[in-house]
C-alpha cells in the first residue's frame, strides 16, 4: 500500500504487533479521492486547462474532418470530449492518480516524465492498430504477392531480394497474416500496458512493463524490415518506420530498465 504518496509500504507482523517496512520510493500513489472514495476536486491549474482545451478541440477537428473511419471518428471525437470536460472542471483523475490533488501540486519530475512517455506509447499503439485495422478490413494479404514482388523489383539490398524472392514471396499469404495480426496485437497490447502500467498492482505492473517492451521490440523488427523492404520506394516511407523505430527502441529500454527495477 501508499503512505501519503511517498512511499511503497509492507505490513508484517500478527495482529497485535505490526511493523511497517518502507521500500524503495514508487512512482505510483493512491493517496487520493480515487482511492478513499470521496468527490473528486480540481487538481489542475489553468496552463493545464488551455492545454487540455487546446487538445480537445484539435481532437475533435480531427474526428469531424480527419477521418472518413467511423471508428477513428468515435474515438478521437470521444477523446476530444474527455479532454474538453477536463478543461472545463479542471479535474484530471490521472494526475490525482499520480499525486497531484490540487492545482498547487504539480507533478514530480519522474512522474511527468512517466506521462510524456506514456503518451508517446499511446500514440504508437494507435499508429499499429490502425495500420493493422486498414489491413484487416481491406485486401492486404490477398494483394500480398504482388506487393512483395514489387518491392523486390528495384531494391537496393541483393541479400534482402535473396529473401523476398527465396522466403518471403513463396509464403506470401502466411507473410501477410504475420504482419496484419502482429500491427493489430501490437497497438492493443501497448494501449492496454500504458493503462496498467499506472493503474495497476505492481504484479500487474511488471506483467504491463515486460509486455511493453516485447510489443515495441516487435514493432520495431516490423518496421526495420518495413524500411529495408520499401525505403527506396521514397523518403516520405523511408522517414516513417525510421520515426517509429527510434521511440520504440527507446521506450522498449526504458521499460526494461523499469521491469529491473520492480523486481528488486
Amino acid at each position: 500500500m501508499m503512505v501519503a504518496g511517498v512511499a511503497d509500504t509492507e505490513l508484517v507482523g500478527n495482529s497485535s504487533t505490526r511493523a511497517i517496512l518502507f521500500r524503495r520510493h514508487r512512482l505510483y500513489t493512491s493517496d487520493n479521492s480515487l482511492s478513499t472514495g470521496g468527490p473528486m476536486k480540481a487538481n489542475i491549474g489553468n496552463f493545464e486547462r488551455l492545454a487540455r482545451t487546446f487538445l480537445g478541440l484539435t481532437l475533435l477537428g480531427l474526428a469531424i474532418i480527419g477521418f472518413a473511419n467511423p471508428i477513428a471518428r468515435l474515438f478521437f471525437g470521444g477523446l476530444g470530449l474527455y479532454f474538453l470536460f477536463e478543461a472545463a472542471t479542471g479535474i484530471c483523475p490521472l494526475y490525482a492518480r499520480l499525486g497531484a490533488a490540487k492545482p498547487s501540486q504539480r507533478l514530480n519530475p519522474e512522474r511527468l516524465y512517466l506521462v510524456a512517455l506514456l503518451a508517446v506509447q499511446l500514440v504508437l499503439a494507435y499508429l499499429w492498430f490502425h495500420a493493422g485495422y486498414e489491413k484487416v478490413t481491406g485486401s492486404f494479404v490477398a494483394d500480398m504477392p504482388k506487393t512483395l514482388a514489387f518491392f523486390a523489383s528495384k531494391n537496393p539490398y541483393p541479400w534482402f531480394v535473396s529473401f523476398l524472392n527465396g522466403v518471403a514471396i513463396p509464403n506470401a499469404r502466411l507473410f501477410g497474416l504475420a504482419v496484419m495480426w502482429g500491427e493489430v496485437l501490437a497497438g492493443i497490447g501497448l494501449a492496454l500496458s500504458a493503462a496498467l502500467i499506472v493503474y495497476g498492482d505492481k504484479r500487474w505492473r511488471k506483467a504491463a512493463l515486460i509486455t511493453s517492451a516485447i510489443a515495441l521490440l516487435a514493432g520495431a523488427c516490423m518496421n526495420w524490415h518495413f524500411w529495408l523492404a520499401s525505403a527506396w520506394t521514397g523518403p516520405g516511407t523511408a522517414s516513417s518506420n525510421v520515426a517509429m523505430f527510434w521511440p520504440q527502441m527507446i521506450l522498449a529500454y526504458v521499460w526494461i530498465v523499469r521491469y529491473m527495477d520492480e523486481r528488486k
